[in-house]
């Protein structure tokens, strides 16, 4: 395609499902067989992909794992992916037990010498299942809609699998383009809705100018032309916005993300003394139930690389049955490798997130050291007469020696750029921590997840710049980024 259709497509997510007492990996034979082999990394019948929420595709046979009935020991196969089947909702469970969504039945293989994979009742060792070469459960690898660019979609995102000349797809193609650009069908059946887009090409993350020797991390094609609900950020100089609606409040200090509110404490106190002390707070200690809200803790709470801090899994009720002290299920886990241990026989029954990174280790729930809190907001503040700050239009707030704007709509890169651009503005650059600061406390009052900044390739393709011509001087990437989710900044 020519330069101006470049765009970034996240990571297909494909992978091996592994139980490591066998230490097999899952192999769809065919429709009515789904059982066990040795692991092979390039085996197509061994690789597997999400393609909804709770819907685990088979990447060879298109066909999606389900069972005939909610039973105890029925057998695990493969049939046409169908979001509104029951029967083909999977879920992950404490310590990487794979389950019916909903239903205490386990994705289990060995039990009777059966050969094939079975829905199962028990919950043992032969019912746990991680990623293949990771410590991870199969959610961590979990869907991410790929939304279209042009087409006749509107922006929607792929269904896959799709069916296009009476051919099952499970990614993006360029069967039937003479161009070779990459689509795919935004319903089931392209043949019958004919309704498709253009998919984001695939673009790998790479280093580039070193300025004041911190290195900067670069995209290629990095232009994410994709429609999906983000946030612009508007800055003109000497000139914030409060959407209509009451953002949430937290209290002083603590950080908001996604409907909750945050906050690290570093007085060292015992597992249960820390529960009290977050409780007292009308809050509990942090549960974490995916990668965005994990990446948000260790990266804007202020977590360093040598913390030891409580969070709220534990198993104190029954050993090794790990659960939330706020009640909410289990949906994802950061085990340090080799973890939960229970080292020694000893009573590890509370869970520690520590190291440069954030896994997560079980210890004595004895020990002294800080803790992470979490909260709801709290409640809505009383209206309060219209201000408008010195030197800033209407519905703009400053900071600084500039004014900001949030809004938010369904818009391409470009389309954000050119509407900064009509308020005589620019999308937000960040020069340095503070302004990266002020700019997550705007995010973190919102409960969208995704937001652009001004931050580009488009002159000079591998090389970041802003859109206003600023210097880069500073760069805060994420945990574990750049890493296999390819999108524009």
């Amino acid at each position: 395609p020519n330069d101006s259709f470049a765009f970034c497509l996240t990571d297909t997510s494909t992978f091996l499902i592994y139980n490591e007492d066998h230490k097999r990996c899952v192999l769809a034979q065919s429709s009515n067989s789904v059982t066990t082999a040795p692991c092979v990394q390039e085996n197509e019948s061994q690789k597997f992909r999400w393609v909804s929420d709770h819907q685990l595709m088979s990447v060879a046979l298109k066909l999606c794992l389900g069972v005939p009935s909610k039973k105890d020991w029925v057998p695990i196969t493969l049939y046409p992916c169908d979001k509104a089947s029951e029967l083909q909702r999977w879920e992950c469970r404490n310590e990487t037990l794979f389950a019916l969504q909903g239903e205490d039945l386990f994705f289990n293989y060995g039990n009777r010498q059966e050969r094939n994979i079975m829905l199962y009742k028990g919950s043992g060792l032969w019912s746990r299942w991680k990623v293949y070469g990771t410590t991870d459960d199969l959610c961590s690898r979990g869907y991410e809609d790929t939304y279209t660019v042009r087409g006749n979609a509107e922006g929607a995102p792929c269904v896959f699998p799709f069916k296009f000349g009476n051919k099952w797809y499970a990614d993006c193609t360029d069967a039937g383009r003479a161009d070779g650009w990459f689509w795919c069908g935004t319903t089931a059946d392209y043949d019958v809705d004919k309704r498709y887009g253009f998919c984001p090409l695939k673009c790998k993350w790479t280093t580039c100018s070193d300025q004041k020797n911190n290195r900067l991390l670069c995209i290629i094609n990095s232009e994410f032309q994709n429609f999906r609900l983000l946030i612009r950020f508007l800055k003109v100089f000497n000139f914030f916005f409060s959407e209509t609606g009451v953002p949430i409040r937290c209290p002083d200090q603590w950080v908001s993300y996604a409907g909750h509110c945050y906050i690290i404490h570093r007085v060292p106190k015992i597992w249960k003394d820390a529960l009290t002390s977050c409780r007292k707070e009308d809050g509990d200690l942090v549960s974490i139930h995916n990668v965005e809200e994990y990446s948000f803790v260790i990266s804007q709470l202020g977590y360093q690389p040598d913390d030891e801090l409580w969070i709220g899994l534990n198993d104190l009720k029954v050993q090794m049955y790990f659960e939330w002290s706020d009640g909410t299920p289990v949906t994802y886990t950061k085990w340090l490798r080799g973890e939960p241990t229970h080292a020694n026989n000893r009573q590890e029954d509370c869970v520690v997130m520590k190291g440069k990174d954030g896994y997560w280790a079980d210890h004595s729930c004895e020990k002294k050291i800080g803790y992470i809190c979490k909260r709801k907001p709290m409640s809505e503040a009383p209206a309060e007469e219209e201000t408008i700050d010195m030197g800033c239009q209407r519905d703009w707030k400053r900071h600084g020696f500039y004014c900001y704007f949030i809004g938010n709509t369904f818009v391409t890169f470009s389309q954000a750029n050119h509407t900064c651009e009509s308020h005589q503005a620019y999308l937000a650059t960040v020069q340095d921590r503070y302004e990266q600061a002020y700019l997550t406390s705007l995010v973190g009052l919102k409960t969208e997840r995704y937001f652009w900044i001004g931050l580009s390739d488009v002159e000079e393709k591998g090389t970041f710049k802003w859109t206003n011509g600023e210097n880069v001087l500073f760069t805060h990437w994420n945990s574990e980024m750049p890493g296999s989710y390819d999108y524009a900044v």
